[in-house]
């Protein structure tokens, strides 16, 4: 390992990372356009499906690599982050985030859609709905976490501390990555059940995102051998083939939608997430960009929370109109293509506003 710092985010504004989170939330958008297409599928063996899983399948790496940016950047050493800080600034707007949006959701998925179909409306579920957000805004239940958690993690997360970090990624890779993926095949073609065995370990130090929080400061931070690089390009590549081919073809022999491949921990997309990251690193690390090719990626990367937040909206009120385009395909496209566009409008215009431009950018 060559022990060269990579881009530092405390120096100056990282443009790779505005650009991958562009990238990102276009993935998520993509997930959401596509995943009732797998989800309702009830035919396995035709194109609408096969394509479907694709385009779910490729647009996995959105969450971990925007959760890799916020490790890379709450991580730095370079940045002055006292924990009174985190609470004040990044937990506080969080919070202020999620209950303004959740009141929102609520209101139309909880109550609004129930009366306008002639459901009764149940407060105590109207107050669940609200408490735990629309399905999107786990995401923020979930970087609220890792906040709470940083203060801990910038203590062993340092340069000088090199070996004990790649313990913690080498362990929770394995942990989380490899092992859970070859008991769930073990459950589901040979009806043995070694999960409960497995959870004896209690492992939990090295599970969930803080994995994906560490892995990106690390792959910001230190320039990896070529000859490194290049296996993790080859392994990202052939990670996504896996997951593409395994789903179809597994899912046309169970009769039903077979989509562990899209989990976030698992192997595969940990393979294929990290040689993105280090893809757009290489190829934007240090590229300098024109001033007003500068100003519309920095515009447009302060909207990407915006349009993660706010894109379901726009998606369950353009899903019947474009659910009746055919081929499916084509449909899904479409969908995410204005979906995008018209959610990064409406962020656009509600970045104008003040106390809401708060709420949708980043």
């Amino acid at each position: 390992m060559e022990k060269k710092t990579g881009l530092s985010p405390a120096k100056s504004r990282n443009i790779c990372f505005d650009i991958l989170k562009i990238i990102c939330v276009m993935a998520v958008v993509l997930i959401h356009s596509s995943s009732k297409a797998v989800e309702d599928a009830t035919v396995f063996a035709c194109p609408d499906f096969f394509f479907a899983n694709i385009f779910n399948a490729v647009s996995r790496f959105g969450v971990p690599i925007f959760v890799m940016i916020s490790g890379a950047l709450m991580l730095d050493e370079n940045k002055i982050l006292p924990t009174k800080l985190i609470y004040s600034k990044y937990i506080k707007s969080i919070v202020y985030v999620f209950v303004f949006w959740s009141v929102l959701f609520t209101f139309v998925f909880a109550y609004q859609v129930p009366m306008n179909k002639g459901w009764t409306i149940h407060f105590d579920k109207v107050l669940t709905y609200f408490l735990q957000g629309h399905y999107h805004l786990w995401y923020l239940f979930m970087i609220v976490g890792l906040y709470i958690s940083t203060p801990i993690l910038r203590q062993f997360v340092r340069k000088n501390n090199e070996k004990t970090v790649v313990y913690f990624l080498k362990a929770g890779f394995i942990a989380q990555g490899v092992v859970p993926f070859i008991l769930q095949l073990l459950k589901t073609f040979a009806d043995i059940n070694l999960t409960e065995t497995l959870e004896l370990f209690s492992l939990d130090t090295f599970l969930g995102f803080a994995f994906y929080y560490v892995l990106g400061w690390y792959l910001s931070n230190f320039t990896l051998k070529d000859k490194t690089q290049k296996i993790i390009y080859i392994l990202g590549i052939i990670s996504i083939v896996f997951s593409i081919l395994f789903t179809y073809f597994v899912s046309v022999d169970q009769g039903k939608a077979f989509i562990i491949t899209y989990r976030n921990f698992y192997f595969n997309n940990v393979l294929y997430a990290s040689a993105i990251f280090l893809f757009f690193k290489k190829r934007f690390g240090q590229k300098s960009f024109s001033e007003n090719k500068s100003r519309i990626i920095t515009k447009l990367s302060s909207l990407t929370f915006g349009i993660y937040i706010v894109h379901p909206f726009v998606i369950e009120a353009l899903r019947t109109s474009f659910g009746k385009i055919t081929p499916q395909p084509l449909s899904i496209l479409l969908m995410w293509l204005t979906v995008t566009v018209v959610t990064a409008f409406i962020c656009f215009v509600l970045s104008k506003i003040p106390g809401i431009k708060k709420l949708i950018k980043s």
